[in-house]
């Protein structure tokens, strides 16, 4: 699979320390932009303000989060990648992640935003990873969750979730999702490897002023083993229009 992300060089990485850019051809404006492709093995470290690794408190405690180069086993990777392992001791609701902070994603209730992950799973087997767009579960703008080889859109009726199967994954593959949201309508639009598989479904709370971040839990490991791969995360892109 060829990736359709952009690739980051100095433009990038002036992304990220200002937070927000404008394309001079009019395209979306890049929110925020990682690329972990050209980056140096080691342990995975927190962007504050912007991007939040988190392994637990200790720091560890739910697993590890670390910069490698993916094996051999998934083809077309990239030279490294963001690897989330886990830890035996975990809680079973509880799973490392990663959060970016967007506060003002939105805000102004017009255009639309849009959200780009490139990502692997290497589990084949039990397994399970939320994506939690513009909130938490409580309040959000749209969780989607792969389980098990399957992929649901979570919608809210009242307290509870029912979930809206839109499609299946394959383990040891690169996956691309892409989540947009219209701020106006108040609906999101799922495209995952390049096919439509939702349009305009409703936010799951449609109080929401904008959409203060993205979080990615990547893994919850029900077994009895630390160190086992859970998550390989690629890419991930914020855009506004």
């Amino acid at each position: 699979m060829t990736s359709s992300f952009l690739r980051l060089g100095l433009a990038a990485a002036l992304v990220l320390s200002a937070g927000l850019s404008l394309r001079a051809d009019s395209a979306p404006a890049v929110v925020f932009a990682k690329d972990y492709a050209n980056e140096a093995p080691g342990d995975a470290v927190s962007e504050l303000p912007n991007f939040i690794v988190w392994t637990g408190a200790p720091q560890g405690s739910w697993g590890e989060a670390k910069i490698v180069a993916p094996p051999a086993a998934i083809p077309d990777s990239p030279k490294a990648a963001l690897l989330f392992t886990s830890n035996a001791a975990t809680p079973k609701t509880f799973a490392p992640s990663v959060t970016v902070k967007t506060p003002d994603f939105g805000a102004k209730g017009k255009g639309k935003g849009t959200y780009r992950l490139r990502f692997a799973i290497p589990v084949d087997g039990p397994y399970r990873a939320d994506f939690f767009f513009g909130g938490s579960w409580e309040s959000n703008g749209a969780i989607v969750i792969f389980q098990n080889g399957g992929i649901s859109l979570m919608q809210k009726s009242g307290k509870d979730y029912t979930p809206l199967r839109i499609g299946e994954y394959e383990a040891n593959k690169w996956q691309e999702l892409k989540v947009s949201f219209d701020f106006e309508k108040k609906t999101c639009s799922l495209t995952y490897n390049g096919k439509s598989v939702a349009n305009e479904i409703p936010w799951n709370n449609p109080k929401l002023t904008s959409f203060p971040d993205l979080t990615l839990a990547a893994g919850f490991d029900p077994g009895a083993s630390s160190g086992l791969p859970l998550f390989y995360l690629h890419q991930l892109e914020v855009l506004q229009e």
